[in-house]
């Protein structure tokens, strides 16, 4: 079977959504402008809708002696005249007065980064092959955990796994447009290995065929706007896909016929100028309790059954109001959930200590659960006391139900358990971190690696996630997509990075 890239990216960072609404805005505008611009009565409206609107603002650009309406080439970074910051080609031109852009430390540029320059650097590697201790218990736990050597495996999916190290991908590149505008959210069919189920920013859902590479379904009416999310149930059907998205609803829709089905609307009475509005942005689905798990945009978890028809959640304060963008289930225990958001955390939690309660839909946005207290998370409203797990360790209250909390300095793209065992934890932070857990009962302590890697952007772009690859029994690659760009045969490509999450070193480049 072949060895295929998997790379999901989705949410954006608070840090940049100023910048994010106004080209959203600007994206809107243009969709405006080309759907009126098909005929000459619809031009005149457009006309007159703008038109009131040019008196609004009015800018005068000064340049340097003063005067109006020069033209003066400023660094976007910092507004000086006397440099300019960006990309030059394939590199990138560091501001001189901002620490490196890479690994946003002083003393050099990108260009001479030590952590591009060396792979590896600042990492303290899992176990040297030289050690043959750490190789043999590293061994002995594998073997423990996947069932080889006769053993029984821990994983119910898994039956002769291969502990050698994998071969190299083979990346077939190609440009074929798919959805009719940004992709927002990426998954592989876990079974059809051959099929690729994408959503985008207008809300559509498509379907890839890429061994007959012309071969697509297109819905583009599942949502009616960005599509954060798609999660394919084949404990429901082998092709039923849930779907999320920021106009506050999950949607079960059936990849064969395009049929959808609401499973909950957290904006029952729609859009009104001034009042509440929620989204929802991560989700992911538990085969053994039959739940989906939603996160949304005031940072509130919801538990869904797609096997009711009832539209309305269960639902908790997981975080503090703000997008909870990741949602992930231990692979091997299903009463464990990780999130992570835009409060800078990623939090474990036990599904069973959680204090689920009615969403209450009239006030959804900007407000807790009924008779759920936001500090703590219970009902009865008294605040619980426990200890932390952060990037540096530390103590702090907790949350009914939160067993950990892993905090970033910025905005959490993701956390994902490693996929076979569960027993690493992975992350990518908009600090231009991905932090590595090697064992997931040590999230009290620092990540056992943190590996410098280009994930922020100043563009509107869908956020990089690093994801686990789910055929590495070995649970040591992973896939992300990267910002800043290599330089071949005089273009600027933004390329995949397949990692070693074990060394921190670069494996391939696709």
């Amino acid at each position: 079977m072949k060895n295929l890239l998997k790379v999901v990216e989705h949410t954006a960072d608070e840090d940049s959504s100023s910048e994010e609404e106004e080209e959203e805005e600007e994206e809107d505008v243009q969709d405006l402008v080309d759907e009126f611009d098909d005929g000459a009565p619809e031009h005149d409206s457009l006309t007159n809708i703008i038109r009131p609107h040019q008196n609004l603002l009015k800018i005068k650009i000064k340049g340097a002696s003063g005067g109006a309406g020069t033209d003066v080439a400023r660094c976007k970074v910092c507004g000086a005249t006397d440099h300019r910051a960006g990309f030059a080609g394939a590199t990138y031109v560091d501001c001189p007065n901002k620490p490196c852009y890479l690994c946003k430390l002083p003393g050099h540029t990108t260009v001479s980064c030590p952590f591009k320059v060396m792979q590896g650097h600042g990492c303290t590697p899992a176990y040297s092959s030289k050690d043959s201790l750490s190789a043999s218990l590293m061994a002995a736990l594998r073997i423990r955990e996947l069932g080889t050597g006769g053993a029984a495996s821990m994983h119910p999916g898994i039956r002769n796994p291969s502990l050698k190290k994998m071969p190299r991908y083979q990346v077939d590149a190609a440009i074929y447009k798919i959805l009719a505008r940004r992709c927002c959210s990426l998954e592989f069919h876990p079974s059809r290995h051959n099929l690729v189920i994408s959503g985008d920013k207008k809300g559509g859902v498509a379907i890839w065929d890429f061994d007959k590479v012309h071969e697509r379904t297109v819905y583009s009416n599942v949502h009616s706007c960005l599509c954060n999310q798609v999660k394919v149930l084949s404990w429901v059907d082998s092709m039923a896909c849930c779907t999320s998205s920021s106009d506050g609803t999950v949607k079960l829709t059936d990849l064969d016929t395009g049929f959808s089905r609401l499973l909950v609307d957290l904006n029952p009475q729609g859009w009104t100028e001034g009042g509440p509005f929620s989204m929802v942005y991560g989700c992911t689905a538990d085969a053994s309790h039959g739940t989906i798990y939603a996160g949304d945009s005031d940072g509130r978890l919801h538990m869904l059954d797609p096997r009711s028809n009832n539209t309305r959640s269960m639902s908790f304060q997981a975080h503090k109001k703000d997008k909870i963008v990741s949602v992930d289930v231990h692979p091997l225990n299903p009463n464990i959930i990780m999130t992570a958001g835009n409060d800078r955390s990623a939090k474990l939690f036990d599904v069973r200590a959680i204090p689920w309660g009615p969403t209450d839909l009239q006030d959804v946005a900007g407000s807790s659960p009924r008779g759920a207290d936001v500090t703590t998370g219970s009902a009865s409203g008294k605040q619980q006391s426990g200890r932390h797990a952060s990037a540096s360790g530390g103590a702090g209250s907790s949350l009914r139900g939160e067993l950990a909390n892993m905090v970033h300095t910025k905005v959490v793209n993701s956390a994902y358990f490693s996929p076979i065992t569960g027993r690493k934890i992975l992350t990518t932070c908009q600090d231009n971190r991905i932090r590595v857990w090697d064992n997931l009962l040590d999230v009290n302590s620092p990540p056992s690696r943190e590996i410098v890697h280009s994930n922020d952007f100043n563009r509107y772009l869908t956020p990089f996630r690093a994801e686990w690859d789910p055929k590495d029994y070995l649970e040591e690659r992973f896939i992300v997509g990267r910002y800043i760009s290599e330089d071949y045969n005089g273009k600027a490509l933004h390329p995949i990075d397949i990692m070693d999450a074990s060394t921190a070193c670069l494996l391939q480049v696709g």
